[in-house]
């Protein structure tokens, strides 16, 4: 913007230059936000096609061209949750609720992480703040309900000094149970929260074996066999799972390496009846 000087001096025209100063910027911070606009609509209608990854780089794209809009990292932490990005959900709704404390969703994107964090008391209390905030909002009222019946139920799972589990141990725990229930889908997911959980490779190992054992329920053989070369990598010697991925192979008609894996389990285990039966059958399919 070029604006005239006028006769009234250096002073005069320095002031009509502020003008145009301050017209010139809020154009362009009414430019950043019409952008940002466009890209949390785009990010929108990713998300609405389940495609998270595109989602959350309109998410960002808008948040780069307006970091004061609350609802963009509230959209952005949902987009992070549909891809189990927990800690990056947890983070973008902080941010929310730092923006625009009095907003009940911001809470919710909040506790949801938390949860599937294995921060269920901590959830407890985030959506206790929420309500203070908006007391009839129903999914906060919702999901408190969800986690006061998480934390009862937790309740009924403790380690060896007596305490209840927490974390990785708990959604352990409970994806036995799950399985043990014949609820495999239940214990699928438990397995998998705990796993995000953890990273000690003997937990990891127990963890993908658990996994492989639920999805041999529904005969996935792909799924089953992704979950124990996982296990395998951290355990090469486990027989439990050379047994599972001998079966996964088996159903997809892989018999010379089922053949080989049911060969190392019974050197490993002697006595293992059920991989004794296997190389009997499955030498007549190979010769």
């Amino acid at each position: 913007f070029f604006l005239r000087q006028t006769t009234s001096g250096r002073e005069g025209g320095s002031a009509k230059c502020c003008c145009a100063s301050s017209l010139h910027f809020t154009n362009f911070d009414n430019m950043s936000k019409q952008q940002a606009a466009v890209a949390k609509d785009k990010g929108n209608k990713f998300f609405q096609e389940g495609n998270y990854p595109e989602a959350v780089k309109w998410y960002s794209e808008a948040i780069k061209n307006d970091g004061s809009n609350h609802i963009f990292y509230s959209n952005r932490s949902a987009a992070k949750a549909g891809m189990r990005d927990w800690r990056g959900a947890l983070d973008d709704s902080n941010q929310c609720i730092r923006i625009n404390p009095g907003w009940g969703k911001g809470y919710y994107r909040k506790a949801v992480a938390q949860l599937e964090l294995g921060q269920a008391d901590a959830a407890k209390q985030t959506l206790q703040q929420g309500l203070q905030k908006e007391p009839q909002n129903p999914d906060l009222r919702g999901k408190l309900v969800e986690v006061e019946n998480h934390l009862k139920e937790a309740r009924k799972f403790c380690g060896a000094d007596g305490k209840p589990l927490t974390g990785h141990a708990l959604a352990k725990a409970e994806g036995n149970e799950f399985f043990k229930n014949g609820k495999y889908e239940d214990a699928i997911k438990c397995y998998t929260r705990a796993l995000e959980l953890t990273q000690d490779p003997k937990e990891r190992a127990t963890l993908f074996n658990n996994r492989a054992a639920c999805y041999s329920q529904y005969q996935n053989w792909s799924k089953m066999l992704e979950d124990c070369n996982l296990c395998l990598e951290l355990e090469p010697g486990n027989s439990k799972s050379l047994m599972r991925r001998g079966i996964a192979f088996e159903g997809l008609e892989k018999y010379k390496l089922a053949l080989a894996d049911f060969k190392m389990v019974l050197e490993l285990e002697p006595g293992a009846k059920y991989a004794s039966t296997a190389i009997v059958r499955l030498s007549r399919l190979v010769q």
